[in-house]
């Protein structure tokens, strides 16, 4: 399976220091995704192992949603754009990045990373299903699939299917 990854950042709030066997809260956002708690039961469950603790998801509508609900204590994880962490910095200083893309100060340039099982290359995934984001999504659709082109590929063309 191919996912899509734009950069973003993972985060803990500010009650991201449990207790032993004490719940992990997960904040997920839902966007047009009716689905999105059997998609992120496999991730829920590598948590669960993971940290030798019980792991729940709560299902935010928007990255605004998460946000708060993280600045709140309501969840101790979430992943959130640069800009949803700025302002959820900016409410409390009280979230913390786990992980973010490490960038050429002086680029003005924006990433998308396109994963697939090691050793495949991009001319492997010909005729194949990619995974994208919400088809309004400037980031995880839109910016990503205009790069393909603008470097020659026509992905709807290339690829069997985008699946959202």
């Amino acid at each position: 399976m191919i996912l899509p990854l734009t950069i973003g950042m993972l985060l803990l709030g500010q009650t991201s220091v449990r207790a032993d066997n004490e719940r992990f809260r997960v904040g997920v956002v839902t966007g047009v995704h009716d689905d999105i708690r059997s998609r992120m039961e496999p991730f829920r469950l590598h948590l669960e192992d993971a940290l030798d603790s019980p792991v729940d998801l709560y299902l935010l509508d928007t990255l605004a949603d998460l946000a708060k609900a993280l600045t709140d204590g309501d969840v101790d994880y979430g992943r959130l754009s640069s800009s949803a962490f700025a302002a959820a910095f900016r409410t409390c200083s009280c979230v913390e990045p786990l992980a973010t893309a490490a960038l050429n100060p002086a680029s003005r340039s924006f990433q998308s990373v396109l994963i697939a099982r090691r050793g495949l290359a991009l001319e492997d995934l010909r005729g194949g299903v990619i995974g994208v984001g919400a088809l309004t999504s400037v980031a995880a659709y839109r910016v990503p699939l205009a790069s393909l082109r603008r470097d020659g590929m026509d992905p709807e063309k290339y690829f069997s299917a985008l699946m959202e």
